[in-house]
């Protein structure tokens, strides 16, 4: 048969079957007088396993590998099962990494209040994950007097809205507008945020309200 009709007998495309072909995954098929691929039915078999050793996801080596045990009549059953265990493993692992970004983009749409304003806690979150703050020191000559840092204001603040660790970062975010150097940790189940800042106690609160995150001085 040709290409067409093995391709429609085994469900893996004309196209697939000449890149199996091209990188040693299947012999090179044999040619008609008139220049065509011709394939047996054996061929074609060949070509329904790895169509559905690719449906369950396994790599072109990993299919070379079981294409061999399949073809070896002496094998090891646990050898192809060692081959399965360790996709699956893969597999729940690709799982497992899936979620916790569904989780993380879920969390931080919940906080998102998806109105006119431009503040988001999400485009917060690419901006801020894995940036490591740092505190950078003047330096300071020897024998001269240390530098002072301006009076530095300590506020505790109620903030309702503040519904998870996304808000927290958007909050963090705020806050370093008016302070970059400013202290910030928020605790979301507390719903409570402290601030040591060099920026006065109403530029951090408006900072705050114009960030969609209206808050309250406690203590």
């Amino acid at each position: 048969m040709n290409i067409g009709a093995a391709a429609r007998q085994s469900g893996v495309s004309a196209k697939m079957i000449r890149y199996y072909e091209s990188i040693g995954l299947i012999p090179a098929a044999a040619r008609s007088s008139t220049g065509y691929r011709t394939y047996k039915d054996s061929e074609v078999e060949t070509l329904r396993f790895i169509g559905r050793a690719r449906d369950l996801g396994f790599s072109v080596k990993e299919i070379t590998e079981l294409l061999a045990l399949w073809r070896d009549r002496s094998r090891r059953s646990a050898d192809v099962k060692r081959l399965a265990l360790e996709h699956i493993g893969r597999l729940q692992a690709k799982i497992h990494e899936i979620e916790s970004i569904v989780a993380t983009l879920s969390q931080l749409a919940s906080c998102c209040h998806g109105d006119e304003r431009p503040e988001c806690p999400i485009l917060d979150e690419l901006v801020l994950a894995g940036r490591v703050p740092v505190r950078a020191r003047a330096p300071q000559l020897h024998g001269s007097p240390p530098l002072q840092r301006p009076q530095v204001t300590m506020l505790q603040l109620r903030v309702p809205d503040m519904m998870c660790d996304g808000c927290a970062r958007s909050i963090t975010a705020a806050v370093h507008r008016v302070d970059p150097r400013a202290q910030v940790s928020a605790d979301p189940a507390a719903k409570t945020v402290k601030i040591d800042s060099e920026a006065s106690r109403q530029a951090v609160i408006d900072a705050l309200a114009a960030a969609g995150f209206p808050a309250e001085v406690q203590g």
